[in-house]
């Protein structure tokens, strides 16, 4: 599971951040820490939203074997919208939209309560809490593994959030 992030590790991480967005201008460097007050107070800003539900992903992710997965590197599978060694987005997106897009955005409005209500610490990995409630719905649903499968799986089991 998730640890929470003592201070120190915290103020590491925004001031390594820091120094690389001084040291490298020309990039742009994220951290993915969401504090509870965040979560609480800007969903939306998660993509986590409840009026977001009619908006496709934002981001998606082109994994080093060829799988696009929408918001963040290494969620499962199943969530995987194309093989581009096998399918192409163009085909893929319109079935990926519709069947599993709006599972996955239930999920991250319920990690986003979660981070809200401050269960996984005062800061969150936001992207580690992302897979982990991926990860946590996909176990519930299947036994489902690689990108394969995911083109025609449905997650559709509740997840018990604890």
């Amino acid at each position: 599971g998730l640890q929470q992030l003592k201070r120190e590790e915290r103020l590491d991480a925004f001031l390594l951040a820091a120094m690389l967005a001084e040291d490298y201008p020309q990039l742009n460097i994220q951290l993915d820490l969401v504090h509870r007050e965040v979560a609480r107070r800007f969903p939306e800003a998660l993509g986590a939203a409840a009026e977001q539900a009619s908006k496709p992903p934002g981001i998606l992710v082109l994994e080093d074997d060829g799988c696009i997965v929408p918001l963040t590197y290494g969620i499962d599978r199943t969530w995987a919208v194309v093989d581009l060694h096998r399918g192409r987005l163009a085909e893929a997106w319109p079935s990926f939209v519709a069947d599993r897009w709006p599972r996955l955005q239930w999920l991250l409005r319920m990690a986003a309560q979660a981070a809200a209500h401050g269960d996984h610490g005062e800061v969150v990995d936001w992207q580690g809490l992302v897979r982990r409630y991926a990860t946590a719905d996909t176990i519930r649903a299947s036994a489902h593994t690689g990108c394969d499968d995911a083109m025609s799986h449905r997650a559709t089991q509740p997840l018990e959030v604890c």
